[in-house]
């Protein structure tokens, strides 16, 4: 194994910025771990750019999902009736 392979083991990121950015953005981490990660990101820059991504992508989301609920309601209120 070669010098820099380690070296990119070594270095590479402990937190799993998927598995945690999102939690983080919509408040179901534990506060704790919440806190940690806060610490974590501001000197990790694969961290900060995951959560920059997945900041942007909710809220490019949301107006879609709630577009998408409010017809689901419309539709179920249909049934119900």
């Amino acid at each position: 194994m070669s010098v820099t392979m380690i070296t990119m083991i070594v270095d590479r990121c402990p937190v799993d910025p998927d598995a945690v950015a999102e939690a983080y953005l919509l408040g179901t981490l534990p506060r704790e771990r919440g806190t940690a990660f806060e610490e974590h990101y501001i000197g990790c820059p694969d961290c900060a750019e995951r959560l920059q991504f997945t900041e942007e992508f909710l809220l490019a989301v949301r107006p879609a999902a709630a577009h998408l609920r409010s017809l689901a309601a419309r539709e179920c209120e249909g049934v119900l009736q």
